[in-house]
């Protein structure tokens, strides 16, 4: 058998028109695959750098626990290995002591890390599900990029301590590339054990890369020993991670999922679907009917992707994509469980990894309508001379073609409505960002509530204690020129804004009145209205005008669907930079 490979390896490639003289189409298409990829690259960088602030918030207050143990001499394997929540971070707390010694733990390069890991995640995808399928246009891959690096699954990039999240798909993505490699190796399968550890002891969600992985090796027909080798590393990383695990620790139990059986099951159908960067309002219910009904089409065609792609096959790239379903509906199994009484607007944040099945499925629905097509050797790049995979039936292949356009408008869908959604949603974070340094720099000044409101829900002791660390030992914002300028201004922002009508859950019909609250200084030019979310796919703006009872503004709520939306009132100064109110969540409800 091996005789054969190396011979087949050394012969000479046959002439193929179909590789050696492509078509001016498929060079345009080319052409075009690249400049998606380029551009996709660029606007991640551009994403973080627009967006992102150097200031310490929320559970990463804890990192400059790590970091002052480390500096302090006091730094042992209990403390990098101590339980976060469920989760074990050994590995993202080793680099953040990295970023503590190289860079002042600065937090936009922990960002520009989240972004680093979230293209190579992108692209070893791509890579592994091509190796396999080379006669598959680069162009097809487009939607791939788009949706894992759209806008609003990006906005998880901006808080470093999702690191931690990008580390486990990263580790997903290298363990399944790995796995699948044409000529299997020892070290190969080492190596793809080693990114199952990293992404296992950086979330708990990590632990789901084993199954994932058992998938391919199953699926390739791998030896008995490879398997039983990843299924033993897996036992005994699991047993590891949960020795001594406080599940107190752990967060809220999960009696709320088993007495709401409905209502967790909406929940886990409506995660699935709410990745359009549509506003969730923060309550225990399951979002919105169309979150439910994407959800459950979604699942459909994942479910339609198993069945084809759940085949030992010997070629084609059928088991990538089985792989990342696997994967993602055991990550929204497992967010049902813990964050089912949060709501959605906790679990929306985790679209980058529910779009795994999204993804999964469009690479299992390609790859079948692949299959009458002659595929090159994965290994040597040859044309067989007969088609390697059976047969399939007619109405199988019109069910799949059909399953596979409806997946790639849902994803432009998701693409469109995540670029405006993500872009809003960011520029709302970017402005409670320039918040929480504010506070942070003026923490003395601080009352207790603000601190705990504003940088975490700590004890404000601790807060205050891990403050005056950082600012002696200047980290991250204390070792940037911004804390002269916060503190030159004083707790209070130069600008503050908000919406004083409607308010917060009201129900809103016909044409309504806007009312907000500023203090302002003497540069003002502007105050304006945002509306989002519900069936809006770009902001409305509503200019506002200064009255004997504040800032005024009409808006017609007929001009859009019924659901939820988030209003926001904006100033503008002669600076030109906006400064956004928190968000008040509203129900338009026509007739």
């Amino acid at each position: 058998m091996e005789g054969a490979t190396i011979r087949a390896v050394s012969a000479p490639r046959p002439k193929s028109p179909g590789l050696d003289q492509r078509p001016s189409n498929r060079r345009v298409a080319d052409v075009i695959a690249i400049v998606v990829f380029v551009s996709t690259t660029v606007a991640v960088f551009w994403f973080i750098h627009h967006f992102a602030v150097n200031m310490i918030f929320y559970d990463q207050w804890k990192d400059v626990e790590v970091i002052r143990s480390a500096q302090t001499g006091t730094l042992s394997l209990s403390t990098l290995w101590a339980q976060h929540n469920e989760n074990r971070i050994l590995f993202p707390n080793l680099i953040v002591l990295l970023l503590a010694y190289t860079t002042h733990f600065n937090v936009v390069v922990e960002d520009y890390l989240n972004g680093l890991l979230a293209i190579a995640t992108a692209g070893l995808i791509i890579g592994a599900h091509r190796r396999r399928s080379p006669s598959t246009p680069w162009i097809a891959y487009c939607p791939v990029a788009l949706a894992l690096l759209s806008f609003f699954p990006l906005g998880d990039t901006l808080f470093g301590f999702n690191l931690s999240w990008y580390l486990v798909l990263f580790g997903l993505a290298t363990a399944l590339y790995l796995l699948d490699r044409p000529v299997p190796t020892r070290l190969t399968l080492i190596a793809a054990v080693a990114a199952a550890v990293l992404g296992s002891f950086s979330s708990l969600q990590g632990l789901l890369i084993w199954p994932a992985g058992l998938a391919i090796l199953f699926l390739r027909r791998r030896s008995v020993t490879a398997m039983i080798v990843w299924v033993a590393s897996a036992v005994v990383t699991t047993t590891i991670y949960f020795v001594h695990f406080n599940l107190a620790l752990a967060g809220d139990d999960n009696s709320s999922v088993w007495a709401h059986p409905l209502e967790s099951i909406r929940f886990f159908f409506s995660t699935i679907g709410d990745v359009l960067g549509y506003f969730i309002p923060p309550t225990s219910g399951a979002g919105s009917t169309g979150d439910l009904l994407l959800g459950l089409l979604v699942f459909a065609i994942a479910l339609w992707a198993l069945v084809l792609g759940f085949r030992r096959d010997a070629s084609g790239g059928s088991p990538i994509g089985v792989a990342l379903i696997i994967f993602g509906l055991l990550f929204t199994a497992s967010i049902t469980l813990g964050r089912f009484q949060l709501g959605l607007s906790s679990a929306a944040r985790y679209s980058i990894f529910t779009l795994t099945i999204w993804v999964g499925a469009y690479l299992v629905l390609l790859s079948r309508l692949l299959d009458g097509r002659r595929e090159g050797n994965p290994t040597t790049g040859d044309v067989p001379d007969h088609d390697p995979s059976p047969p399939t039936k007619r109405w199988v292949r019109v069910v799949t073609l059909a399953a596979l356009a409806l997946l790639v408008g849902l994803i432009g869908l998701q693409v469109m409505s995540g670029f405006s959604g993500g872009l809003n949603n960011a520029a709302g974070w970017h402005s409670e960002e320039v918040d929480i340094a504010d506070v942070s720099v003026n923490i003395d000044k601080a009352p207790d509530d603000l601190v705990e409101s504003q940088l975490g829900s700590y004890g404000p002791d601790f807060l205050r204690q891990m403050a005056a660390y950082a600012r002696a030992n200047r980290l991250s914002l204390f070792g940037t020129s911004a804390v002269a300028e916060y503190t030159r201004q004083g707790l209070i922002p130069d600008l503050v804004t908000a919406v004083t009508r409607p308010t917060y859950g009201a129900t809103l019909s016909g044409t309504t009145v806007f009312d907000a609250s500023v203090i302002y200084p003497a540069d003002l030019t502007t105050v304006r209205f945002s509306v989002t979310g519900g069936s809006l796919h770009n902001p409305v703006v509503s200019a506002a005008r200064l009255t004997a009872y504040g800032w005024i503004s009409i808006w017609d709520t007929t001009s859009v669907a019924n659901g939820y939306y988030e209003i926001r009132s904006v100033v503008v100064h002669a600076g030109g930079s906006p400064i956004f109110s928190a968000p008040v969540t509203v129900v338009v409800s026509n007739p």
